[in-house]
C-alpha cells in the first residue's frame, strides 16, 4: 500500500500541474485524478487514526492541500443535459437543483474555444459544478456566446456558431483519453508519470505543449525561456 507521504507528494504534483494547465481538456483529466488521490489520502489517514468510534469518511470532501495551503476545490462534473440549435446558435440546457434562492447568471462562468466549451457553476451554498464538452459538431465563437440562469437551478448556455452549418450532433466524436487510477499496490510516483505520459501520447499539439511546460517547471522550479513550439517529447 502507498505511504501517506508518497500520496501527498503525488497530490502536490497533480495540483501543481492543474494550476498550470490552460486547456479545459487537460484540466478535466487532472481534476478526476486529483479526486482519486484525495480519496486515497483520506483512506490512509483514516486507517492511521486509532479511535474507538471513527467518523464515517466523506469521500466527496477535499482534504487539506498537501503543500499546506488551502484545499483545492474540485467541481462535480455534470453529465445530464439537452441541446438544440438554430441557424446561428447551439443551446445547451441543464439543471442544478442544489442551486436555489439567489442563483443567477453571475454564478456561472462560461469558457468558449473553437470546438469546446465549459461552464463553471458556483452555487450560493458554495458547491461547485461544471459542464465541459469537447469535440463539438462544429465551430463556435466566444463573441455572442452567453449563459443564463434561473433561481430554480435551470441553466441555458447559448453558443454562437462560427457559421450557419446545421450540426448533426452536439459532439463530433467521443474523447478517448484514458485516465488510469493509481492502484493500491502501484507506486504513486510511477502512476503519476504513466498518467501524464498517456495524456501526452493521446493529446493534440496544444495538450503536448501544456504538459511539457508544466513538467519542465515542476522539475526545474522556473519558467522556460524558449518558445512553446521548442519543447520536445516527454
Amino acid at each position: 500500500m502507498s505511504t501517506l507521504a508518497d500520496l501527498k507528494l503525488v497530490l502536490t504534483e497533480l495540483e501543481t500541474f492543474r494550476k498550470q494547465a490552460t486547456t479545459m481538456r487537460v484540466q478535466c483529466v487532472l481534476d478526476k485524478e486529483i479526486k482519486v488521490v484525495q480519496a486515497e489520502v483520506q483512506q490512509v489517514e483514516s486507517a492511521q487514526k486509532k479511535t474507538s468510534d471513527p467518523a464515517p469518511m466523506d469521500t466527496d470532501a477535499a482534504p487539506p492541500a498537501a503543500n499546506g495551503g488551502a484545499p483545492l476545490k474540485i467541481p462535480t462534473d455534470i453529465t445530464n443535459y439537452g441541446w438544440d440549435q438554430s441557424a446561428k446558435f447551439v443551446k445547451v440546457y441543464l439543471t442544478v437543483k442544489e442551486c436555489g434562492a439567489g442563483f443567477a447568471a453571475e454564478h456561472c462562468k462560461l469558457q468558449v474555444q473553437d470546438r469546446q466549451f465549459s461552464v463553471m457553476i458556483s452555487c450560493p451554498s458554495g458547491k461547485l459544478y461544471r459542464l465541459s464538452v469537447g469535440s463539438l459538431g462544429g465551430s463556435i465563437t466566444p463573441d455572442g456566446s452567453i449563459v443564463k440562469a434561473k433561481p430554480d437551478g435551470s441553466v441555458t448556455v447559448s453558443l454562437k456558431k462560427a457559421d450557419t452549418t446545421t450540426w448533426e450532433n452536439l459532439k463530433k466524436k467521443e474523447e478517448r483519453i484514458k485516465t488510469p487510477n493509481l492502484g493500491k499496490d502501484e507506486d504513486p510516483q510511477q502512476g503519476l508519470m504513466n498518467l501524464m505520459k498517456n495524456m501526452y501520447d493521446e493529446g493534440d499539439d496544444e495538450m503536448k505543449r501544456t504538459i511539457s511546460k508544466a513538467f519542465y517547471e515542476s522539475q526545474t522550479g522556473k519558467k522556460p525561456s524558449m518558445p512553446d513550439d521548442d519543447f520536445g517529447t516527454m
